[in-house]
């Protein structure tokens, strides 16, 4: 099957705190997933938290992403944006948007609802549009749309339930999906970091996609972060401590070389020092917000009130490990 070339200007709108969880991890050859229950802690008494029959991996996060720079796409073809915003009761979405989060029940600004063909999300994931392939995005969306998000809050542990995503209607052609209110954020006004696509899908192994999704969140672009590869391990294998010693070796070389390869790419530089790097990214990805219209983008920064990016640039090697809960 022949590999189709990735979209380099493509480029997803992530939420900080769904890049810089545990949400996503490297799962290799496994014939049976583990299930996954992985926290985030907001801060201010605030926790999110991922479950699901199965675990996600580099492929659903690959697949996540290309959804999200589709929607960075609108208003032009490649995809149909459409806003789902204060629904009155007599709509049959607002049961709909009340499963996608909260701010719904309040007639705040809700999330989005988007159309893509699958060719279009194949290439934004760089693989081709043969029926092997289609059949991985297929499960991989449908992993995505099985993840229960739980947002835990303050004293009285006032607790939402969500859906990372719900997908609506598809057939061998196309496909209709609505994002989760947090997700939908990044093209509502709200706070958002840029995953370039055309950087992941030069990149080789899980690990390093997995690693390039987090610095991507975690730098800002002209800015620095020192990490070293048992940090990097610590954030993307939860059980490490308890893993075998010829696992824990493995898992420390894959992440040195998962570092020495996105330092590779350009727009960014890699410099060690007594085993420590110093990952620098470059201010070449645009940083402007996507276009909405006026009054969504304000009703979004009133829901997002007080949520700010978690000041990662200057994180110390022990604080690197501590980025999840």
């Amino acid at each position: 099957m022949k590999r189709a070339s990735a979209n380099q200007s493509a480029v997803a709108c992530l939420d900080p705190a769904v890049g810089l969880s545990a949400l996503f991890r490297p799962l290799g050859n496994v014939r049976r997933r583990p299930s996954l229950d992985v926290s985030y802690d907001l801060g201010d008494g605030r926790t999110l938290r991922f479950s699901a029959r199965e675990a996600l991996g580099a492929r659903e996060q690959t697949t996540l992403l290309a959804v999200l720079s589709l929607a960075r796409k609108w208003p032009r073809t490649d995809a149909e944006f459409t806003v789902l915003d204060r629904p009155s009761n007599l709509e049959p979405s607002v049961s709909l948007l009340q499963a996608l989060g909260g701010p719904a029940v309040t007639g705040e600004a809700a999330t989005v609802m988007l159309s893509f063909t699958w060719t279009a999300l194949n290439q934004r994931c760089g693989v081709g549009s043969g029926g092997s392939a289609g059949d991985v995005q297929r499960e991989c969306l449908r992993r995505l749309c099985e993840v229960v998000v739980w947002e835990e809050a303050g004293r009285r542990r006032v607790t939402a339930q969500s859906y990372l995503m719900v997908w609506l209607l598809g057939d061998d052609k196309r496909v209709h999906v609505v994002l989760n209110t947090r997700l939908a954020a990044a093209f509502l006004g709200a706070q958002y970091v840029q995953v370039p696509l055309g950087e992941r899908n030069a990149l080789s192994t899980d690990v390093q996609k997995l690693s390039h999704a987090f610095l991507c969140t975690a730098v800002r672009p002209d800015a620095s972060l020192r990490i070293s590869p048992a940090a990097l391990v610590a954030r993307l294998w939860l059980d490490n401590d308890a893993a075998p010693e010829g696992t824990r070796r493995r898992r420390l070389r894959d992440a040195r070389l998962a570092l020495q390869a996105i330092g590779r790419l350009d727009g960014w530089h890699v410099i060690w020092d007594g085993g420590v790097a110093t990952v620098r990214r470059q201010a070449s990805v645009d940083v402007r917000a996507p276009t909405t219209p006026r009054s969504v983008a304000a009703s979004a920064r009133e829901r997002t009130n007080g949520e700010k990016l978690n000041n990662v640039k200057d994180l110390s090697l022990a604080d690197v490990s501590g980025l999840f809960k």
